[in-house]
């Protein structure tokens, strides 16, 4: 809590804010680390991304892929389960995924921790494919555990980036 908590206070006294992202962030974007974003065959799952992953813990601060650029659009896709990276929307699977998911989730307690990530936790309260950003650097892309809820990306329609959101 006291990291949390000295990190809000560095962002909140910093010069400078997400300078034209959003205008409601309080981390700095101008300084962001680099680091790779979930894509798949060229396309984003998201057309926002977080400027600093290790700010998620706490609350991020967001800016815009390319207006254009290709994406995918999680609106009408299936739910599923994770196994292996992959969102299995198979109805027998799903239930034995289920089943075991609290224990899935008691083995990977000790895991790299996802942040607060809007676009990962609460668009359709499912993530969005079988993938997140582990908050402590090198800010890997690793796979949800076992058992977790998804959205499955091949079921999700092609769209472009348009303002943060996936237009379908």
């Amino acid at each position: 809590i006291l990291s949390a908590a000295l990190l809000l206070l560095e962002f909140a006294t910093s010069a400078s804010a997400c300078s034209g992202d959003l205008p409601w962030c309080v981390g700095r974007c101008y300084d962001a680390p680099s680091y790779e974003r979930i894509m798949e065959n060229g396309s984003f799952y998201a057309c926002s991304f977080v400027c600093n992953p290790a700010t998620m813990e706490i609350m991020g601060c967001y800016r815009y892929e390319a207006a254009g650029a290709s994406c995918f659009n999680f609106d009408d896709a299936k739910r599923g389960r994770c196994r292996n990276g992959v969102c299995v929307t198979d109805p027998q699977e799903v239930a034995n995924l289920a089943a075991k998911a609290a224990e899935y989730q008691e083995k990977n307690k000790h895991r790299c921790p996802w942040g607060q990530n809007h676009h990962w936790h609460h668009w359709h309260k499912a993530p969005q494919g079988c993938y997140y950003y582990c908050i402590r650097r090198p800010f890997r892309i690793l796979k949800m555990i076992d058992g977790t809820e998804c959205l499955d990306p091949r079921h999700a329609r092609r769209g472009y980036c348009s303002g943060g959101n996936c237009v379908a």
